[in-house]
Protein backbone atom coordinates (compact mmCIF):
# COMPACT_ATOMS: atom_id res chain seq x y z
CA UNK A 1 0.00 0.00 0.00
CA UNK A 2 1.21 3.55 -0.70
CA UNK A 3 2.00 6.16 1.95
CA UNK A 4 -1.37 7.74 1.23
CA UNK A 5 -4.00 6.12 3.42
CA UNK A 6 -7.32 5.16 1.88
CA UNK A 7 -10.12 6.95 3.72
CA UNK A 8 -13.83 6.26 4.00
CA UNK A 9 -16.47 8.52 5.56
CA UNK A 10 -19.76 6.89 6.52
CA UNK A 11 -22.89 8.72 7.61
CA UNK A 12 -25.05 6.44 9.74
CA UNK A 13 -28.64 7.05 10.72
CA UNK A 14 -32.30 6.73 9.98
CA UNK A 15 -33.64 9.74 8.04
CA UNK A 16 -37.16 8.84 9.22
CA UNK A 17 -36.29 9.32 12.92
CA UNK A 18 -35.75 13.09 12.92
CA UNK A 19 -32.30 13.85 14.43
CA UNK A 20 -31.07 10.30 13.86
CA UNK A 21 -30.70 11.30 10.20
CA UNK A 22 -27.84 13.72 10.93
CA UNK A 23 -25.04 11.28 9.97
CA UNK A 24 -26.07 10.83 6.33
CA UNK A 25 -26.77 14.56 5.97
CA UNK A 26 -23.29 15.50 7.17
CA UNK A 27 -21.72 12.86 4.92
CA UNK A 28 -23.60 14.26 1.91
CA UNK A 29 -22.56 17.78 2.87
CA UNK A 30 -18.92 16.65 3.10
CA UNK A 31 -19.07 15.02 -0.33
CA UNK A 32 -18.79 18.46 -1.93
CA UNK A 33 -16.01 19.72 0.36
CA UNK A 34 -13.35 17.01 0.44
CA UNK A 35 -10.85 15.53 -2.02
CA UNK A 36 -12.21 13.01 -4.53
CA UNK A 37 -9.82 10.36 -3.23
CA UNK A 38 -11.84 10.19 0.01
CA UNK A 39 -14.86 7.90 -0.38
CA UNK A 40 -18.16 8.95 1.18
CA UNK A 41 -21.18 6.74 1.90
CA UNK A 42 -24.37 8.26 3.22
CA UNK A 43 -26.79 5.38 2.97
CA UNK A 44 -25.86 2.40 5.11
CA UNK A 45 -28.81 0.04 5.58
CA UNK A 46 -27.22 -2.41 8.02
CA UNK A 47 -24.60 -1.61 10.63
CA UNK A 48 -23.05 -5.05 10.28
CA UNK A 49 -22.18 -4.23 6.65
CA UNK A 50 -19.69 -1.71 8.01
CA UNK A 51 -17.24 -4.50 8.77
CA UNK A 52 -17.17 -5.54 5.11
CA UNK A 53 -16.49 -1.93 4.11
CA UNK A 54 -13.72 -1.43 6.64
CA UNK A 55 -11.42 -4.07 5.21
CA UNK A 56 -10.93 -1.95 2.07
CA UNK A 57 -9.77 1.16 3.96
CA UNK A 58 -6.95 2.18 6.27
CA UNK A 59 -8.95 4.92 7.97
CA UNK A 60 -12.70 5.14 8.55
CA UNK A 61 -14.74 8.05 9.86
CA UNK A 62 -18.24 7.31 11.16
CA UNK A 63 -20.79 10.07 11.72
CA UNK A 64 -23.83 9.25 13.83
CA UNK A 65 -26.38 10.81 16.16
CA UNK A 66 -25.82 10.29 19.88
CA UNK A 67 -28.07 10.69 22.89
CA UNK A 68 -26.51 11.56 26.23
CA UNK A 69 -28.89 14.22 27.51
CA UNK A 70 -26.49 17.10 26.83
CA UNK A 71 -27.13 20.12 24.62
CA UNK A 72 -28.59 19.20 21.20
CA UNK A 73 -26.19 19.81 18.33
CA UNK A 74 -23.11 19.28 20.49
CA UNK A 75 -20.31 17.48 18.63
CA UNK A 76 -18.21 14.65 20.03
CA UNK A 77 -15.09 13.10 18.52
CA UNK A 78 -13.75 9.69 19.52
CA UNK A 79 -10.75 7.71 18.39
CA UNK A 80 -12.53 4.39 18.69
CA UNK A 81 -9.34 2.32 18.77
CA UNK A 82 -7.63 4.19 21.61
CA UNK A 83 -10.45 5.37 23.88
CA UNK A 84 -13.55 3.66 25.21
CA UNK A 85 -16.85 4.68 23.69
CA UNK A 86 -19.70 5.59 26.01
CA UNK A 87 -22.16 2.71 25.62
CA UNK A 88 -25.20 4.84 26.39
CA UNK A 89 -24.45 7.46 23.68
CA UNK A 90 -25.28 5.45 20.60
CA UNK A 91 -28.91 4.76 19.81
CA UNK A 92 -30.55 1.87 18.02
CA UNK A 93 -33.10 4.11 16.30
CA UNK A 94 -31.44 3.86 12.94
CA UNK A 95 -31.49 1.03 10.48
CA UNK A 96 -28.37 -0.53 11.97
CA UNK A 97 -29.45 -3.49 14.05
CA UNK A 98 -26.76 -3.11 16.71
CA UNK A 99 -25.14 0.06 17.98
CA UNK A 100 -21.70 1.38 17.07
CA UNK A 101 -19.82 0.16 20.18
CA UNK A 102 -21.24 -3.35 19.64
CA UNK A 103 -20.17 -3.33 15.98
CA UNK A 104 -16.66 -2.18 16.93
CA UNK A 105 -16.38 -4.87 19.61
CA UNK A 106 -17.51 -7.54 17.17
CA UNK A 107 -15.15 -6.30 14.45
CA UNK A 108 -12.30 -6.29 16.96
CA UNK A 109 -13.03 -9.88 17.97
CA UNK A 110 -13.05 -10.88 14.29
CA UNK A 111 -9.88 -8.86 13.56
CA UNK A 112 -11.77 -6.71 11.02
CA UNK A 113 -11.05 -3.18 12.28
CA UNK A 114 -9.33 -0.59 10.11
CA UNK A 115 -6.00 0.89 11.24
CA UNK A 116 -7.84 4.05 12.31
CA UNK A 117 -11.48 4.48 13.30
CA UNK A 118 -12.70 7.98 14.12
CA UNK A 119 -16.26 8.62 15.24
CA UNK A 120 -18.03 11.95 15.16
CA UNK A 121 -21.24 12.07 17.14
CA UNK A 122 -23.84 14.81 17.16
CA UNK A 123 -26.13 15.12 20.15
CA UNK A 124 -29.71 14.64 19.03
CA UNK A 125 -32.83 16.08 20.57
CA UNK A 126 -35.76 14.46 18.76
CA UNK A 127 -35.69 10.79 17.73
CA UNK A 128 -39.41 10.48 17.03
CA UNK A 129 -40.81 9.45 13.67
CA UNK A 130 -40.40 12.17 11.06
CA UNK A 131 -37.93 13.65 8.61
CA UNK A 132 -37.27 17.09 10.13
CA UNK A 133 -34.15 17.73 12.18
CA UNK A 134 -34.45 19.82 15.31
CA UNK A 135 -33.13 23.35 14.81
CA UNK A 136 -30.08 22.85 17.06
CA UNK A 137 -29.03 19.68 15.24
CA UNK A 138 -29.63 21.17 11.79
CA UNK A 139 -27.40 24.12 12.68
CA UNK A 140 -24.54 21.75 13.57
CA UNK A 141 -24.20 20.30 10.04
CA UNK A 142 -21.74 22.90 8.72
CA UNK A 143 -19.58 23.02 11.84
CA UNK A 144 -19.24 19.24 12.15
CA UNK A 145 -18.52 18.91 8.43
CA UNK A 146 -15.95 21.71 8.76
CA UNK A 147 -14.17 19.92 11.62
CA UNK A 148 -13.93 16.72 9.60
CA UNK A 149 -12.76 18.62 6.50
CA UNK A 150 -10.06 20.37 8.55
CA UNK A 151 -8.93 17.06 10.00
CA UNK A 152 -8.67 15.57 6.51
CA UNK A 153 -6.68 18.59 5.30
CA UNK A 154 -4.22 18.24 8.21
CA UNK A 155 -3.89 14.55 7.43
CA UNK A 156 -3.14 15.35 3.79
CA UNK A 157 -0.51 17.95 4.76
CA UNK A 158 1.23 15.58 7.16
CA UNK A 159 1.45 12.86 4.48
CA UNK A 160 2.85 15.23 1.82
Amino acid sequence: MSDQKSILIVGIGNPYRCDDGIGPLIAKHLGNMIPEKVDVLADIKDGLSLMDLWEKYDCVYLIDAVKSGRAPGRMYRFDALTEPLPQNFFTNYSTHSINIPEIIALAGNLNLLPEELIIYGVEGKDFSMGKELSEEVRLSISSVAGCIKNELEKRELSSA
